[in-house]
């Protein structure tokens, strides 16, 4: 079951490499190297963020209080993580393809799309807050969700956006 599931990992990422895209970055003035750069600046954030939740956030921490500190601390991180990330990534729609007027409207939908995600994050991690209100478990819950709903997105914008990472 294992080894079926990593092959079909495998699979999902490798197919885009294998389909032709539009030049990202051709006759924008920007080099291919900023590219690569960039690419680069994404994808190193992401596994990071990908190899953080795979070791799994604040192991061997006991007490509510520990485990609250924890989550600010990894959700500091996170967030680091995230801000690369999502960084890069607008800078790679900055510069795609030929036409700036193009870009720069990718861009601004990128950037519709991220308030909007806020939005939807904020209310959330608010309705996991108060599934327990009142309790020392609610903001476990909201830290918790928080992490869960970063790393999703992440992983939606890279699955969404795979092309840009076409070299």
């Amino acid at each position: 079951m294992m080894r079926l599931l990593g092959l079909a990992v495998l699979v999902a990422w490798a197919i885009p490499v294998m389909i032709p895209q539009r030049a990202v970055g051709q006759g924008s003035g920007n080099s291919l190297t900023e590219r690569q750069r960039l690419v680069k600046q994404a994808q190193e954030a992401f596994d990071r963020e990908m190899a953080r939740e795979k070791a799994g956030d604040c192991r061997g921490v006991s007490t509510t209080r520990e485990v609250l500190e924890c989550l600010e601390k990894e959700g500091n991180t996170s967030e680091a993580n995230y801000k690369a990330f999502t960084g890069a990534l607008r800078k790679m729609l900055a510069s795609y393809g030929d036409d700036a007027s193009g870009s720069q409207e990718l861009v601004q939908e990128f950037d519709a799309i991220e308030g909007a995600w806020r939005g939807y994050k904020k209310q959330m991690c608010m309705a996991a807050y108060d599934l327990n209100k009142g309790g020392t478990i609610a903001p476990v819950n909201e830290g918790t969700c928080h992490q869960t709903l970063l790393r999703g997105h992440m992983r939606e914008l890279r699955d969404v956006y795979d092309h840009l990472w076409i070299q």
